[in-house]
């Protein structure tokens, strides 16, 4: 005879923030790994910053039926990591002029990453690495079919997704 137990209802946060989205990521894989689904029900997701990629990789995976949900997770955060000898040394260079920058050995310049200026530096700094390393924006549509999620629409089905950006400047000063 089958069994009728309900399973419990649970929301997932996932956490951001450097090394903290490493450990959701490993967290979420530990739990996935597990087939934790078959004792509780998932009904929400959500994550703020590098938590809410984890969040949105994981619904995704969920939403697309992948079998195995969290490797869909892993693979975005291994194309993320700098593998290459070349990235590795240009992820060291970016770390020591952030290290200098934040002591004062070296000036602070406040430029959009959509600046012109900004984006020839950034091609001519990382021509031998790969372009999703140093393109956020081409990593996310690496892991993330953008057209499928626009033909999904908006139907609600779980389980839920909320996302947030991180910080916001404290509007009170102002």
């Amino acid at each position: 005879m089958p069994s009728t137990r309900r399973r419990r209802k649970i929301s997932l946060a996932c956490q951001g923030g450097g090394s903290q989205t490493a450990f959701t990521a490993g967290a979420l894989d530990a739990l996935f790994s597990e087939n934790f689904q078959s004792d509780f029900e998932l009904v929400s997701l959500s994550g703020t910053s590098g938590g809410a990629i984890c969040a949105g990789l994981l619904w995704y995976a969920l939403r697309k039926g992948d079998t195995q949900p969290s490797k869909r997770l892993l693979d975005f955060w291994l194309d993320n990591m700098a593998q290459t000898a070349a990235e590795r040394q240009f992820n060291d260079q970016i770390i020591e002029t952030l290290r200098a920058t934040s002591k004062g050995h070296m000036p602070h310049f406040n430029m959009s990453p959509s600046d012109p200026l900004a984006k020839w530096m950034m091609a001519l700094s990382t021509q031998s690495l790969r372009p999703e390393f140093t393109d956020f924006a081409l990593l996310l549509q690496k892991h993330f079919d953008f057209s499928e999620l626009q033909a999904w629409g908006p139907q609600p089905q779980a389980p839920a997704l909320l996302l947030g950006g991180g910080r916001y400047p404290d509007r009170r000063a102002a």
